[in-house]
């Protein structure tokens, strides 16, 4: 039985109203009738916005929180209850006025998730309560589950509509900012009043076969990773009181790495799963080049150079293999990690470990093994003798050296994983981009590609399989001819083990559109240098940051929303969306584009007119790590890490600064 896809048929972003609008200037002329208020706080509250990437005037805050508009902060449960519906049904509201469907009718499945405030009704029961939703309704209420949960509830999404074929699902993201506001003086905990801001999303799922017209994507791919089984990383965030009994939310300086290790686990779970094919073969020329270069730094004799050599001449075969299945030709995109056996950088792996595990046979002269029986005179008498190199040969020796030290090349300049990122001459140019869009694999149901196609892929595993098993039994082969075969053989062994996991592919040559998690300038610096995405690519969530602020699990939707409204959607593209937040929890989405996307309609980017926000526009530079605010020299003096003038950025997973405030600057 054939699962039914699941739809994103549409979603909207709140926009809250200009009246609530944070002026920074105007925020600190007010708040100084907060009990809170110090010069120090003040200045703190300064460094954190002006190096988290947020405007200065773009941004919201409820009124029960926003220092214009009430001189004591209120965090009560019935001004959290207002700002809760305020915000979730103005997202409704828009929703249903763009897809036309009733809610009493229409809605099968409701999911609510808000992490700090759970009141009793749950905020799902609001929801039904307001929209008077059927008696059958399922609802749900997602608490505690932090910034990432607008990306990776997305998994229980899916699983819900296959439990219930034809249903729509509402699901509904924001963070209730006036219950989180903190009052005290703990740094650590002061944080969040700086990033965290007013927002708040609702989007409509379905698997129902008549919503397949209008639905704008369908569902490839959901992949989620918790690592709370670690202390630090469980610990990192968390809802508790200070030494006062105040509450707050604890942002740890080791948060920011700790963030880094999920999207490491979540990475090397997806890529396998979005690689084209000719980047398949671009991960196995990886593996057997590294065996490679293991060989010829474990043997110091002619022939270990010559097994090398050989080596290489097998990359470069799997890599003409790649090439060769490829459907539509190289170097565009199929479908990749399809059914149909494993990808051809596993395959690589799994036939290089099974080849080297054999014992092989030492060659003519070697020393017996301990314990084991020689070779009697007869059996020596008909070996048969090393044959010379022909010319023919000693060329194709000479072009895999070349192959190999070109193979070494690349992966020097970035290829490995955690290395350092390509060159942006490796970008693709647009052109390449567009063909390769087009050639995407299709979703059950959506897009389907040209037979010729459908059969290239087809037969791609069986192909890439075995180039990548002959590959391997190079490898094997050459080492038995090289001096010391134990050594050389326990080197290509640890090189194979490793080679897949620390292979980096050009995100930008399978995924379209990147959704990243706008937690701040570190988290998503440190992301755009995980993935090695160029600055283009991270401008949409940089946008969402700077007009928005952190709206913990509705960012990447916000990002969506510009993408949609300002750079456009076309049909047949992937869009990668890619969240985080505490626990440690981390997964990402590929959705696979089923129409052209008109985006004219969101009101919260209604105000750009279309218009694309600009590298130079962002609070802080992406490019050159710049504080664009007249204020940046005043409070940034001293401080570690951007300010006034130009910088280039570093390393954002690492700690970050050295004045008394610490990394906690840099969320």
């Amino acid at each position: 039985m054939t699962t039914a896809p699941t739809y994103l048929v549409d979603f909207a972003c709140y926009r809250p109203p200009e009246e609530l609008k944070v002026v920074a200037t105007e925020v600190e002329e007010a708040g100084k009738h907060w009990a809170m208020y110090s010069e120090e706080v003040k200045d703190f509250l300064w460094k954190v916005l002006l190096k988290s990437g947020l405007s200065s005037e773009t941004t919201f805050l409820p009124k029960a929180v926003h220092p214009c508009h009430n001189r004591v902060p209120d965090s009560s449960v019935p001004t959290s209850l207002e700002e809760a519906r305020v915000v979730m049904v103005g997202a409704i509201d828009e929703l249903l006025g763009r897809t036309g469907l009733s809610p009493a009718a229409d809605i099968d499945i409701l999911i609510t998730s808000n992490s700090i405030f759970c009141p009793t009704p749950s905020l799902a029961s609001l929801v039904v309560n307001h929209y008077k939703l059927r008696s059958d309704i399922q609802a749900y209420h997602l608490g505690g589950m932090g910034c990432s949960n607008g990306t990776i509830a997305i998994n229980l999404v899916r699983d819900l509509l296959k439990a219930r074929p034809n249903s729509n699902l509402l699901f509904v993201a924001t963070e209730v900012v006036s219950y989180c506001m903190y009052p005290g003086k703990d740094k650590a905990r002061m944080v969040a009043n700086a990033i965290f801001r007013m927002g708040g999303t609702a989007v409509l799922f379905s698997n129902r076969p008549s919503q397949a017209a209008s639905a704008k994507y369908v569902l490839q791919h959901a992949l989620r990773v918790h690592t709370g089984a670690s202390d630090a990383s469980y610990t990192s965030m968390h809802w508790s009181p200070d030494e006062a009994g105040i509450n707050g939310i604890y942002l740890d300086k080791c948060i920011i790495e700790e963030a880094g290790k999920c999207i490491d686990m979540v990475m090397r779970g997806i890529t396998p799963k979005i690689m084209t094919w000719q980047q398949y073969g671009e991960a196995a020329v990886h593996v057997v080049s590294t065996a490679a270069r293991q060989l010829l730094a474990a043997g110091s004799s002619s022939k270990a150079a010559a097994a090398a050599s050989k080596t290489a001449a097998a990359a470069e075969a799997v890599a003409a293999a790649a090439a060769a299945v490829a459907p539509g030709g190289s170097g565009k995109r199929g479908k990749a990690g399809g059914g149909g056996g494993k990808t051809l950088a596993l395959v690589a792996t799994s036939a290089s470990a099974s080849v080297l595990s054999s014992s092989p046979e030492p060659p003519a002269g070697a020393a017996k093994p301990a314990g084991g029986k020689g070779k009697g005179k007869d059996e020596e008498e008909k070996r048969e003798p090393v044959k010379q190199q022909t010319a023919e040969e000693e060329a194709a020796s000479v072009d895999a050296i070349r192959l190999e030290q070109e193979a070494r090349r690349r992966s020097d300049n970035g290829t490995a994983w955690c290395g350092p990122s390509p060159s942006p001459a490796s970008a693709p140019s647009a052109s390449s981009s567009a063909s390769s869009a087009s050639d995407c694999g299709s979703p059950p149901g959506a897009l389907s590609p040209a037979p010729s196609e459908t059969a290239a892929a087809a037969a791609a595993p069986a192909a890439a399989a075995a180039a990548a098993a002959a590959a391997a039994a190079a490898v094997a082969a050459a080492a038995k001819g090289s001096r010391g075969p134990r050594a050389l053989l326990a080197a290509a062994r640890s090189a194979v083990a490793g080679a897949v996991a620390t292979y980096r592919p050009d995100y930008t040559a399978c995924v379209d559109h990147f959704l990243v998690h706008a937690g701040g300038y570190a988290v998503l610096k440190g992301l755009q240098s995980e993935l090695a995405l160029p600055d283009a690519a991270m401008i949409p969530s940089f946008a969402a940051l700077r007009e928005y602020g952190n709206t913990s699990a509705s960012t990447t939707w916000y990002a969506l929303g510009y993408t949609e409204a300002c750079e456009g959607v076309s049909r047949g593209q992937r869009v990668f969306q890619l969240g985080v937040g505490g626990g440690m929890k981390g997964g990402c989405n590929v959705w696979r584009a089923l129409r052209d996307v008109d985006g004219s309609t969101h009101a919260a980017w209604r105000h750009l007119g279309g218009r694309r926000i600009t590298e130079a526009e962002l609070p802080r530079g992406i490019t050159q790590d710049v504080v664009r605010h007249a204020r940046a020299d005043e409070f940034l003096a001293g401080v570690g890490g951007a300010r006034g003038g130009a910088k280039a950025g570093g390393n954002h997973f690492a700690a970050a600064t050295t004045d008394d405030s610490g990394a906690l600057l840099e969320h």
